[in-house]
């Protein structure tokens, strides 16, 4: 499905894989990304009748987003009542970001069990807007991953979240990667995202 987001009308692209009861495995970090993601895949997957199944996992890193990812989940499951297992944890969040990544491909993806991995990563904004940007690496062919939000900036993420009427999971969300618990809005993170809701001129209803 094609989502015309954020004020320069961009497109985004988000489908569920071809056929029925496939076996998705999704990544769901706590953060605003991965759970307007979730949310509007298991929706789909709601109306569509396609019987695929999630999984969900989350890489404990210092931040304590994965103590969001949980309350998160049960949210979304509520809300479409559906049912949505509680994320797994997986992986070293101290290490790099590539280096999780191949973690959670050996652990998870490479056994075969999982028919497709969603991440949510997305592009980083095109002006400078203060904080150490994470090194988000070039996309490749990545064989049985989606990655919808690719070419897309936060904007267009938050945006979704009104488009879809679910503006109050954003209070459950956690953007900070240096407090565990409230915005320290100093680091990326946070300014990333009080820029994507100053672009859309809308006031942030969360609180994490």
């Amino acid at each position: 499905m094609i989502y015309i987001c954020g004020p320069n009308k961009t497109e985004v692209d988000i489908n569920l894989p071809a056929g029925s009861k496939k076996n998705i495995l999704f990544a769901l970090s706590g953060g605003a990304d991965s759970a307007i993601l979730l949310y509007i895949l298991a929706r789909m997957n709601k109306e569509a009748e396609t019987e695929h199944t999630f999984t969900l996992f989350t890489v404990p890193r210092p931040d304590g987003g994965a103590n969001y990812s949980p309350a998160i989940a049960k949210w979304i499951g509520n809300k479409l009542e559906i049912e949505l297992p509680e994320p797994m944890i997986i992986g070293n969040g101290n290490l790099p970001h590539q280096i999780v990544v191949k973690v959670v491909n050996k652990q998870l993806l490479d056994t075969n069990k999982y028919d497709v991995l969603y991440i949510a990563e997305n592009k980083i904004p095109p002006t400078d807007i203060g904080g150490l940007a994470p090194i988000r690496a070039p996309k490749q062919t990545y064989e049985r991953k989606s990655l919808p939000f690719w070419g897309v900036t936060k904007e267009c993420t938050i945006d979704l979240y009104y488009q879809e009427n679910v503006s109050e999971l954003l209070g459950l969300t956690h953007s900070c990667t240096e407090r565990v618990i409230g915005r320290c809005n100093m680091c990326f993170q946070c300014k990333e995202r009080a820029w994507a809701f100053s672009q859309l001129n809308i006031v942030d209803p969360g609180s994490a």
